[in-house]
Parts: structure tokens; sequence; C-alpha cells
């Protein structure tokens, strides 16, 4: 038999075959509403008390007379006083007016609330709840299991015994002795363990008197805790805090440790500080066996008004082995000062030549030889960009290869302009003017114009493009002793003729079992540059650019603007092409291209001869991916007097899975270079991963730069031990030595070799433990 009780504020009071529910009818009452209801109401007291004929004030307006329409703001969220709850059990009983229990599979629910137990005891007067035995509590996104419970629902305080509890945001659980409910958003444990791995699997995990969860600020926060790994303790924590999301806090974050063979072992504790939401600055204080006390910052802001950089510093006061200071700094700066309007910042400074090789964890790094130092204003046009900079180098030296400074510019002033469809033509404008210094060398001016116009034909079958072009440049040196000129003044004019047109031919074929659309693109290019007598002009800035599918279309053989090539050449070449019809994704590409010269060219860089060769070296390239996992990457120059490979680089990779990955490559370059290349990352078992590279110099007969490790994935944490030797100079070798210990949303003990795998193995994946699936829903009831 199904009976109804018409409460207080438009409750219904509901029992039948389900149990016994408070659901609301047409407006919810609150529990300051229901109480003061009951108090002014002469109802009679009882555990199964029935109203039978409520008064008419009692009764909520009928659905059917109730007005609706369309409110243009947004209603404030009900505060805890307010909000509606549900209790649902097998068996309801009690006094609407002081207390209701609820017994078997008893639930309460409310918004971001639900409690499930045995039994519930509610009192409406106090806004309390009690439940006991089998205390399940889903609050806020967090998972909590007890065997008795006490909840204000006011202000959500309250207090559950022996509880055990699951964060999905971070995949972290634990357990406690007790734990107290502070406000809707802080969470106090005592005597409590807290890890991110699975319950059945304790590998690591944090024992501490007391731990604080912050909602609020996605953090926690202990006291008096200590770090056990296989039930071994490794660290104590008198305070610590770890992030429950992805919010910065301030604090020190875990230090961290490496070993060199140039500076020795060495031990960071870095501090993190959270300035503001756009800025940060992290102190970074290290001490090397062998050098001594060091201190180091990493300062990031990313400004309001587009303004983005980066500044870090490293000092040592005494460096133990050479007795001195040593200090390096660089600073990255972009700003949009208006619109279209651009400043850029790079400037870098280290104390000394040696300051890389000694300290850096990287060959790239150690390798260094020219420190920029640029500054530069740019402006976006519609048609273009014009700009000035000021740009100088800090030179590293090595005394047995000594090297030639760069030019500085102090300034450096052009503009690069072009206009498309002018009258059915394409016009473009570059003017320069550099002020070139050095302390050695020749200087002076340098005043470049180069204006260019050209006719595009183009259709969907292939392109015709006719172009001209005059290089114009003036120079006003300075009369000093870097170039014996007999003129102060200079300058030349070369006019530029070209011609470049192709075609596109296609058909369906297929390839590897695919249906793909094959294209069949020969390429011809025509240029003819006059010549004109270059050698009393300074070179600044021009280098004999490396002939590739890039270079061997453009109009000058020289980088830079010092020199421009005299030509008299055609250019040919031939592309094909598979393209999947499916997805339109590129499969294969095969390219061959040879420049001829009807005359040899005559304009040579200050010291060189001109070359007599009436055809380039022939070049081939490769790009495919032969399946789903396999990518292969290959190059070849080939002299054409004798068909030797003057240049050959070929790279095939190998990649079935995330955390598989296997890179092979070879580079060769005449009398320079002979190289082979090997990485990888593979499982040994489940758990278990080998990364490492071995680059050889069969030229030299020794080890360019070679890394060793293991990786081992414990499901919630990572270790990871990694060796690393490179040529950090002539005759010098550096080896590092990294070990890290990685707990899954909390954090990293030791040196992390990530960066090093990233940059020397292609396809290196970091082993992420973190459950992608998991959301504040996992455990929702």
């Amino acid at each position: 038999m199904l009976r109804q009780l018409t409460l207080l504020g438009g409750l219904t009071l509901s029992s039948g075959g389900a149990g016994i529910m408070i659901v609301p009818v047409v407006m919810a009452a609150s529990p300051t509403q229901l109480r003061n209801a009951i108090t002014d109401t002469p109802a009679s007291q009882g555990d199964n008390t029935a109203c039978e004929s409520p008064p008419a004030s009692w009764q909520a307006e009928p659905v059917g007379s109730v007005s609706l329409k369309l409110s243009t703001t947004l209603l404030p969220p009900l505060s805890a006083e307010e909000t509606t709850r549900f209790l649902m059990a097998e068996q309801i009983t009690g006094s609407p007016t002081q207390e209701l229990q609820a017994v078997g599979q008893a639930e309460m629910r409310m918004p971001g609330t639900v409690l499930k137990a045995a039994e519930i005891r509610y009192n409406t007067f106090t806004d309390t709840l009690y439940a006991e035995r089998e205390v399940r509590l889903y609050r806020d996104g967090n998972f909590f299991t007890g065997d008795q419970l006490s909840l204000k629902l006011d202000t959500r305080q309250g207090e559950l015994q022996r509880p055990e509890f699951v964060l999905p945001a971070n995949n972290g659980r634990g357990q406690a002795r007790s734990l107290t409910f502070l406000n809707q958003e802080q969470t106090q444990l005592k005597q409590a363990e807290y890890s991110t791995c699975p319950a059945n699997k304790r590998d690591w995990y944090v024992r501490a008197e007391e731990l604080t969860l912050d909602a609020a600020e996605q953090q926690a926060s202990g006291k008096e805790g200590t770090l056990y790994f296989k039930d071994v303790p490794i660290l104590y924590l008198p305070r610590y805090r770890f992030g429950l999301g992805e919010q910065r806090r301030t604090g020190f974050l875990a230090p961290y440790f490496s070993s060199s063979s140039r500076s020795g072992f060495q031990l960071t504790t870095p501090f993190y500080i959270n300035l503001a939401p756009n800025r940060d600055l992290t102190l970074l204080p290290r001490y090397y066996t062998r050098r001594g006390e060091q201190l180091g910052a990493d300062f990031r802001y990313l400004g309001e008004q587009n303004r983005m950089g980066q500044l870090r510093a490293e000092y040592l006061p005494k460096d133990q082995e050479q007795g001195r200071a040593r200090y390096s700094y660089s600073w990255q700066h972009a700003e949009l000062l208006a619109p279209r309007l651009t400043l850029t910042g790079n400037f870098n400074q280290v104390s000394d030549d040696t300051y890389f090789t000694d300290f850096s964890r990287t060959l790239a790094a150690s390798s260094q030889s020219f420190l920029p130092r640029d500054l530069g204003l740019s402006y976006l046009h519609p048609t273009g960009t014009s700009y000035l900079r000021l740009s100088n180098f800090q030179t590293l030296q090595n005394a047995s290869t000594p090297i030639t400074p760069p030019y500085a510019r102090l300034p450096q002033v052009g503009s690069q302009q072009r206009w498309v469809d002018w009258f059915g033509l394409d016009a473009g404008l570059t003017v320069e003017a550099t002020r070139f210094s050095h302390s050695t060398l020749q200087t002076g001016e340098r005043y470049l114009a180069i204006p260019s116009l050209s006719y595009p034909l183009t259709r969907s079958y292939g392109f015709v493009v006719p172009k001209v072009s005059l290089h114009t440049t003036y120079y006003a040196l300075d009369a000093n002793s870097g170039l014996n000129l007999a003129q102060s003044n200079a300058q030349r004019e070369v006019p530029i003729y070209s011609l470049d047109s192709g075609l596109i031919f296609e058909r369906s074929t297929s390839l590897f079992g695919n249906r793909v659309s094959q294209t069949l693109e020969p390429r011809l290019f025509y240029l003819r540059a006059p010549y004109r007598n270059q050698s009393n002009l300074p070179n600044f800035d021009s280098a004999l650019a490396d002939i590739n599918f890039a270079q061997i279309f453009a109009e000058n053989a020289f980088s830079g603007q010092d020199r421009v090539a005299d030509a008299d050449q055609l250019t040919t070449a031939l592309t094909t092409r598979f393209i999947t019809d499916s997805t339109g994704q590129e499969r294969l590409r095969l390219a061959i291209a040879q420049r001829f010269n009807f005359q040899s060219p005559v304009v040579t860089l200050p010291g060189g001869s001109p070359s007599n060769e009436r055809k380039s070296d022939l070049l081939f390239a490769g790009y495919g991916q032969l399946s789903r996992t396999t990518y292969l990457d290959s190059g070849l120059q080939l002299n054409a007097q004798d068909n030797s490979a003057r240049r050959y680089n070929t790279s095939i990779r190998y990649i079935p899975a995330r955390g598989k990955s296997i890179a092979a490559t070879y580079r060769y370059r005449e009398a320079e270079l002979r190289q082979v290349d090997i990485a990888g990352q593979w499982p040994l078992t489940e758990s278990l991963y080998a990364v490492g590279r071995v680059n050889y110099s069969l030229l030299d007969r020794q080890s360019v730069e070679n890394v060793l490790g293991v990786e081992y994935n414990g499901g919630c944490w990572i270790i990871r031990a990694v060796g690393q030797r490179f040529a950090s100079a002539a005759n010098t070798s550096t080896t590092s030595f990294f070990l890290q210990l990685e707990l899954s949303g909390f954090g990293a003990l030791g040196s992390n070799p990530s960066e090093i795998l990233r940059r020397n193995i292609p396809g290196y994946s970091i082993l992420n433990n973190r459950d992608s699936n998991s959301s504040r829903f996992t455990h929702y009831e």
C-alpha cells in the first residue's frame, strides 16, 4: 500500500515498495524553512505521525497554477542552508520535527555529496548527519569510506573514523586513523598514509602524522612525514607539499643530483616561487664537489600586454679548480609594443671560453662557439616587414682550433615587401642598410636594394614564372688596415633573370597494398646573371652555400649579400609522390636534381678560385612511410665527374608502439665525416626498458656521443639510470651519470635524464603511469 504525507514547504514523505524517500514536489524546503514551519504548527509528534488534514498554508501551490517566465540573469548559487536533501532507505522512522533514522541501504544525496551507509540519522534542528557501518562518502569528486561519520551539512564540517580515501584527480589513495572535514574545501587526516599506487600494490607511500587536503588550492600538505619505498624509509619529510592538480605552488622542489667527470658530483635543491599567475622564479642552489657552490636562477614571465620572456643565470663565486668566479646568463624576450610592432631580444654571456665544456650536460651546448646578443624591432606591413636590429656575438675560442669572430651589425635596418597581383604582376623590394663592426677586419657600411618583378602563370597541371631583379649594393668603407682597397667607396649592380617552370602529371596506382595517386613532376629552372668583378668588395657575411634541394633553385650560389654569383645555367629536377587516396597522406616521395652551367661561374670568395665544372653534383632524395611503423629518409650528393659520393645520409626509424622505437642513421661527408648512429627505446620485459644511443665516428675511430641506460616502470613509479659520454672539446670527453626515482603524482628524486633521452632517441616516449581515464566521476555512486 502506498501512503503519502504532505510535509511543510511542499515536501512529500512517501512509502512504497522501493523504500521511503524525501523528495521535492513543487518547491524545495531548506532545513531552516522546515524547522520554522514545524515550530509554528501544532502537529502531533511520533515516529509514524501523519498529518491527515494539513493547514492550507502548508499546501504546495499546484503545478498547474505556477506561472513560469524566462530570467535574463543567472540566479546565485544556493547556500548550504537552501539546498535540497534526498533521503532514501529500506525503512525510515523518527520525527520530521526532530530526527529521522534511515536503516538498510540508507542513502543521503545533496549537491556535490552522496552518502551511503547501513544506518543514517539526520537531525533536522542541527542539520547534522550521523552514519554508521559501511560508510561510503562521495564528496566533490573525492571518495571516502570508514566506520562512523558525523557531518554538519550547512558548514560541511565533520569527522570520519578509520577512513580510507581515493583522490581521482591524481590517482591518489590512502588511509588514516581519523579524518576531519574542516570546511567545504579542506580535509585533515591524522596518522595518514598516502600513495598513488593501486590499493593492492603499496610500492611507495608517505606516512605522516598529519596530512591536509585542500580542494580549493588543489594541493596537499603534511607534517612529520616519511617517504617509504618498498617498505624501506628513504626520506624524512618534516614539512612537505605536493599538488593534487596542475596548479603551481611556492616551495622546495624535490632535490636532484648527477655526476660528471668535469665537475664531480652535483646536488641541486630547487626552490620554486610562484610570484603571480604570469610570473615565477626558480632558485637553483647547487654544489659541485670539484667546483664548489653555485647559485642559479630561472625567471619566467608572461605579460598581460603580449609580453613573454625567460631569464636564466648561474654564478660560481670561486671555482675550486680555476680559482676564479665563473658565471653565465641568458635572456630571451618578445613583446608586442603595438599592433604589428614587435620587440625581441636574445642576450647570452659566459665568463670564459670553457664554461660550457665544464658545466654543460649535452654535446650541443658544450660545442657552442658563438653566443648571440640581439635586439630587434619589426613592423608587419600588409605587404611585408620592416626591421631594425642590433646584433653581436661572444666568440668562445679553443686554443687548438681558433676561429675568426663574426661581424657585429650595429645597426641593421631594412624592409622586405611583396605586392601580389599588381596589375597581373608580382613585385618585390628588399632594402637594407647595415653598419659592420669588427676589432681586426675591414669595417664599414653596406646599402642594399633589390627590386624584382615576376609574372606567374599557374594552372592545376603546371606553372611558368618569368622573373627579373636587380641586385644593387653600395659600400662606404672605413679607412682601416683590414682590407687594402684602392677606394673607400664601391658599388655593384647585377641584373638577374630567371624562368621557373614545371608540370604535374597524375595517375592512379597501388603502393604497399593501398590505392594511391602517383604524381610525376618535372621542373626546369633557368638562371642568368652576368659577371661583375667583385674582388674589390669586402666580405662581411657571404659564404658558399651548400648544394641541396632548396639551394639548387636559388638565384645566388652564395649566402649573404657581399657576393652575387654569375650564372648561365639550367637546373633540372624530377619528383614523384605517392599519395594515399583515402587519407591524402604522402606515403613516398622521390626526387632527383642537377644543375648544368652553360658557362663556368667566375665570382669567388676572397682567396678562392673559380670552378670549371660544367654541371653540378647530382642530388637524390627519398622520404617515405614504408609501413604503419617504418619510416625512411635518405639523401645522396653524387660527384658528376667520377660518380663518387660527396655526401650521403640515410635514416630508418621503426616505431611499432609507444615505448618502442629504433633508429639507425649513417652520415657521410667526403674527407670530413663518416658516422654511424644507432638509438632506441625498447622493452626487455613488460616493465623494464632499455634506452641508448651510440654515435660513432668511423673517420676518427672514436665515439662522438654515447648514451646507455634502463628504465623500470613499476606502475606507480619509474626508476631511470642513464650514463652519458660525449666529446666536449678536442681530445676532451665528459662523462655523466643520472639516477632518478619518479613517484607518480608526488614528485621525483635524483637527476632527470628525460631531456637527454628525448634529444638523443628519435621517437622516445616518457613512460606515463597516470590513468588518463580517471576523473572526478570515477568513483561516483
